[in-house]
């Protein structure tokens, strides 16, 4: 995972985006916790969307093992009952940033 979390990196660079809101769905989603081990200063937020019944100590447990910077483990974890899809079929990324950003100013 870690060249592709580097190509995520340049791809920031190339579009001059110094922070992001990194969204990852299944194998995204390993290379969204392999990027915020080694850019956490790039992320605005990490968002995960799995298909597996985890819970938060699992999740947290896991980036801590990776090596996430405890600043960057996730404090807030949101549950929501279906994953924002598109009329194409695939993920709706606008949705799932705004339901991250939403869910970090109520609590």
């Amino acid at each position: 995972w870690p060249h592709l979390a580097d190509a995520l990196r340049d791809l920031l660079d190339e579009l001059k985006i110094d922070r992001a809101v990194v969204v990852g769905h299944s194998m995204g989603g390993m290379v969204a916790q392999e990027f915020a081990a080694r850019h956490p200063e790039r992320l605005s937020a990490l968002v995960l969307l799995t298909t597996q019944d985890v819970t938060a100590e699992q999740i947290r447990t896991r980036l801590t093992e990776m090596g996430v910077p405890n600043l960057w483990v996730p404090r807030i974890i949101v549950r929501v009952e279906r994953i924002p899809i598109l009329g194409t079929g695939k993920t709706d990324l606008k949705r799932c940033r705004e339901l991250a950003l939403a869910a970090g100013k109520e609590r």
